[in-house]
């Protein structure tokens, strides 16, 4: 059976790491992986997801090639300001359900929908206009609950559905078929045992073993797809919604936050006890929106402004809050809006010191521009060689950044900020935890959502017809849907992406 009609297969390793994907590889531990899918790839060095760093911007930054200012789903957790008073949103739990119909921006497409036939092996919050889903309510309460005694039925029975599904499908007459193959456990084990454990190693070893064994050399019934000639037109894109690192503290963020001389919440209010605090926080283990009523006229809907944030009315007197932010142990980085500029500038903030990014747009393309405003450096960039050149007090385009961020603990801050600040629903003032710290109490090995580079570099490998075999040196997971949409010469509007067509990859 020999298909010259394209097969494109998307998998997203949830909470993999590129730095244990790749070293696995190299060791020889994932042999099946190795022979049929890295051996005659395209292996990204250096890819980089979106911040903040956990599912839910990280699948729609893969799946629509664009970024949070334009899908509008910046984080897990957040309020939605769009009326009174504020509804709380948490999208780690069943509530992700609702969100392509609450939150989600309808303008904005996903891979799916520009084909005639695809299939979603995950949830259908992440699969507007598949064809087919996988992972039901009902089928994610069921697995949740599984896997938490054991996942490896869970892991047996979701490829067991794909592969059938699979060998039924191809053998229509489709013009093209998409799978989007989405393996959660990973992140569920990354929590409970770790990303560096025995157990989250084993666990990949074990996708090798059963799910790439299989797909390529068959089982009973299933023929692979070697014996089926399927090799030579059959796209495979291997890659991960964020990484993650080791928990060493944790501290519950809510029991910090109110220790301050203010009213704060992070559940839900009803409409006659909302206007009676001053704070409202969304977080997760490593991110923060933190919503601010306006002090002067006591408003929800009135912008606060910088001024007001350091000097804001407590029953202890003006507050900087701010400064009390920084003395939570936890917390490393703290982002604001700066509106004491004309241009859109933002302060990165740390105990070290203040710096500024600005942004600006040419030709509706963003240029951006960093510089230390007091003391030392937060985001360290000084220290490297490479940054140098740009760090002129210039606007660049973030495309020229990219390559020197690599070296970096934060490459993707810059261009993902003002990003985030762009969405209607994102906090007055945004922060983020330490790396191998956490916001929650929750007895977990490990955890993500900050903007270190062990948490938004993460493995990218393209395989199939007229990729080339070859390393290249930086990418991000927004590149995937331009670059696929580009093989299969989809007559689009590429510049509606944030990502870009992968050209150097590609055979003439």
């Amino acid at each position: 059976m020999n298909k010259t009609k394209p097969l494109v297969f998307l998998m997203i390793l949830d909470q993999v790491r590129a730095d244990i994907l790749y070293k696995l590889i190299q060791e020889k531990k994932m042999p099946y992986f190795e022979k049929y899918i890295f051996n005659r790839a395209a292996v990204v060095e250096n890819c980089f997801t979106c911040f903040p760093t956990n599912t839910m911007p990280g699948h729609l930054g893969i799946l629509t090639g664009t970024y949070s200012n334009q899908h509008h789903i910046s984080h897990m957790r957040f309020w939605n300001r769009s009326q009174l008073p504020f509804k709380f949103r948490d999208y780690s739990g069943l509530e992700i359900f609702k969100m392509l119909e609450d939150e989600f921006n309808p303008d904005i497409k996903m891979l799916y929908e520009y084909f005639n036939y695809s299939e979603a092996f995950t949830t259908s919050n992440f699969a507007k206009g598949a064809s087919y889903t996988y992972l039901t309510k009902l089928r994610t309460i069921i697995f949740y609950l599984i896997q938490k005694i054991n996942y490896r039925p869970v892991l047996k029975r979701s490829l067991k559905t794909f592969l059938k599904r699979f060998k039924q499908n191809i053998a229509k007459d489709l013009a093209e078929i998409l799978y989007v193959l989405w393996l959660p456990i990973s992140d569920l084990i990354g929590h409970k045992s770790g990303p560096e454990s025995d157990e989250f190693t084993q666990h990949l070893i074990e996708i090798d073993g059963i799910l790439f064994k299989i797909l390529f050399e068959g089982y009973k019934d299933w023929p692979g797809l070697v014996n089926l000639e399927l090799m030579d037109s059959t796209y495979f894109i291997i890659t991960a919604d964020h990484g993650s690192f080791t928990i060493t503290n944790r501290s519950e963020l809510i029991t910090d936050l109110k220790k301050l001389p203010l009213n704060i919440q992070n559940k839900q209010i009803s409409l006659k006890n909302f206007d009676k605090y001053d704070l409202l926080v969304a977080y997760t283990d490593g991110f923060a929106n933190l919503y601010v009523k306006n002090p002067v006229t006591r408003n929800w809907t009135d912008k606060i402004e910088y001024s007001q944030i350091q000097n804001y009315p407590s029953s202890d007197g003006p507050l900087n809050i701010i400064n009390s932010l920084l003395e939570i142990p936890t917390v490393s980085h703290i982002f604001v809006k700066d509106d004491t500029n004309q241009l859109s500038s933002y302060l990165v903030i740390s105990r070290k010191g203040t710096g500024q990014i600005k942004r600006k747009f040419e030709d509706q393309k963003p240029l951006i521009s960093y510089q230390v405003q007091s003391g030392d450096d937060p985001l360290d960039y000084s220290q490297n060689t490479d940054m140098k050149a740009l760090l002129d007090g210039d606007f660049h385009p973030f495309k020229e950044w990219l390559p020197a961020l690599t070296k970096t603990q934060y490459p993707v801050l810059l261009d993902q900020v003002p990003r985030i600040f762009d969405c209607d629903n994102s906090g007055d003032i945004l922060f983020m935890g330490k790396e191998g710290h956490s916001f929650s109490k929750k007895k977990e090995k490990g955890t993500h959502d900050t903007g270190t580079a062990i948490c938004t570099r993460v493995p990218l490998i393209i395989a199939g017809p007229s990729i080339k075999n070859t390393i290249i040196p930086v990418a991000r997971t927004v590149d995937i849907v331009p670059t696929i949409l580009h093989l299969l010469k989809k007559p689009i509007d590429f510049t509606q992406f944030d990502g870009r067509v992968l050209s150097e990859i590609i055979n003439p």
